[in-house]
């Protein structure tokens, strides 16, 4: 598989039930979403492509509130994770993800 996956915070505490969103795009059409702390304190993970490595793929992932985003975007691009040994190998990107201070006090 290859997938993107990190840690929400506020603070310096993980944060679970964001939603986080991926998309082909910056601030694009919604590919995918999963909400943190799912599998553990404030993590989630993504998948990208369930068969393997993702070559020349580029995502983005955000967090969104009540149809807003309230974090920064993160990019991953799939060609700058490469096993020399295995091009066909799994990849995987990692994003942690701060809450924006304003977004918390306006929800």
């Amino acid at each position: 598989q290859s997938f993107i996956q990190g840690t929400v915070y506020e603070g310096a505490k993980p944060v679970n039930g964001k939603t986080v969103v991926m998309s082909f795009a910056l601030d694009g059409p919604i590919a995918d979403r999963r909400e943190s702390g799912g599998d553990a304190d404030g993590f989630y993970s993504i998948i990208v492509n369930p068969f393997g490595a993702a070559p020349g793929q580029t995502r983005f992932v955000w967090i969104v509130e009540n149809g807003q985003r309230v974090s920064d975007a993160g990019q991953i691009n799939f060609n700058a994770i490469r096993n020399p040994d295995d091009p066909k190998a799994c990849q995987r990107g990692v994003i942690d993800f701060q809450l924006w201070e304003q977004a918390r006090r306006s929800f």
